[in-house]
């Protein structure tokens, strides 16, 4: 089995989670992430956010 599906299956329960968090709330936070996935937060990354501005919408279904 390939490597991938492996580190898949290793995380199946916190990416489970995550996938509820969003499908609740619609967004999920960095620090969210890393208390689902029992980690600590990097020094420095304080309520930092992935994305450097609004998300842009998600069409579903095509162009």
């Amino acid at each position: 089995m390939s490597y991938r599906i492996e580190v898949l299956k290793e995380h199946f329960d916190v990416l489970d989670k995550l996938v509820e968090v969003v499908l609740t709330n619609e967004t999920v936070d960095v620090s969210e992430v890393y208390v689902l996935a029992v980690r600590s937060e990097p020094d420095g990354g304080g309520g930092m956010t992935m994305a450097g501005g609004p998300a842009a919408p998600v069409v579903f279904g095509g162009p």
